[in-house]
């Protein structure tokens, strides 16, 4: 494996959940901007809902969470427990047809990742939380195959480089008891698993591809740090501040801006470090989840798990009504 490293201070955090999934069909199908949410309704459990960007009313999806929106805006990849077993589904965004459960085996199944041209997803798999592996499968269910060797840790996280060539994703070190040892690495391969490379080690979360970009961004210990992944560079973007995390970071469509909520607001810097603006105001709360409009004007939130859409100049804020407990949030274009 070659080896670039960057010795950087970084945070990790981990987090579990079992979800029952009951399958919903949609009543009509979507004409208009929607946007869809994952809200919690309980102890470990999650539904998924669309919202339209101009009616009233939210329509149920699925159960589940870790959703997915595909590149071409159609289809909706989850993760989801039904009858014990932890998968992947697939369910329409128009809400026409039956979710489909896309992964078929004994492991637990999480974090699926379209590919840029939606051919084929990339997910964790394993038996249990410190044997997991990055996988691929095609989107109809087909050629499943595993990409990672290394069994001394827990490789998850797979995030596609914008180009389709290459994933990156986390590698996890294990001690001799399978414990975590609270170093990790952030690597890239190829798409049959070769060319591995070490970018740096250290602890991070929220990694990211920036779209039509060779950077990832990283959150740790209150900052965001892009990793150039072929120059095997890092840079600081947001600086921490005291008492004050960085809960959720989201490209825009350009790769020219960055989103991120920081406390109880939504913020935005552009990817060069310039133009750092915070752009909503709220007194108390927590901000989290954020998503881009298909067009970079607009920016989707939660605050204190209620949804929210501002420009992304800080305009304009607007709630809108949803079920309350949103968690996850992307934003569906126009059909």
């Amino acid at each position: 494996m070659k080896t670039c490293r960057s010795y950087i201070a970084w945070v990790c955090l981990a987090a579990s959940f079992t979800i029952n999934c009951e399958n919903e069909l949609g009543l009509s199908k979507a004409t208009e901007e929607q946007i869809v949410v994952t809200v919690h309704t309980g102890i470990s459990s999650f539904e998924i809902y669309s919202i339209g960007r101009e009616s009233a009313g939210a329509r149920k999806i699925a159960s589940g969470y870790e959703i997915r929106l595909s590149p071409d805006g159609k289809s909706l990849l989850y993760t989801a427990v039904k009858d014990g077993q932890m998968d992947l589904f697939v369910a329409s965004i128009f809400g026409d047809a039956q979710p489909r459960k896309l992964t078929q085996n004994q492991f637990s199944d999480s974090d699926g990742q379209w590919s840029p041209d939606g051919a084929t997803i990339a997910f964790q798999s394993g038996p249990d939380g410190s044997m997991n592996h990055v996988w691929i499968i095609s989107k109809d269910g087909s050629g499943q195959r595993r990409l990672t060797t290394d069994t001394t840790g827990f490789n998850h996280t797979p995030r596609w480089a914008p180009d389709g060539a290459r994933i990156a994703y986390r590698y996890s070190c294990l001690d001799d008891a399978r414990i975590y040892t609270g170093q990790d690495e952030l690597c890239i391969m190829q798409l049959d698993g070769s060319e591995k490379t070490t970018l740096l080690t250290g602890k991070f979360e929220l990694l990211a591809w920036g779209p039509g970009t060779g950077a990832l961004s990283l959150q740790s210990d209150g900052r965001v740090s892009l990793v150039n992944a072929d120059l095997c560079t890092t840079r600081p973007l947001v600086q921490n501040e005291p008492d004050s995390a960085i809960n959720e970071i989201a490209w825009s469509p350009d790769g020219v801006q960055v989103a991120f909520t920081r406390s109880a607001d939504l913020f935005s810097i552009h990817s060069d470090g310039s133009g750092l603006q915070q752009l909503t105001h709220f007194t108390s709360g927590s901000a989290s989840a954020v998503a881009w409009s298909g067009d970079g004007e607009e920016i989707a939130f939660a605050q204190q798990g209620a949804l929210y859409v501002v420009r992304s100049d800080g305009s304009g804020l607007e709630h809108i009504a949803a079920p309350a407990g949103v968690r996850e949030i992307c934003w569906v274009p126009a059909p």
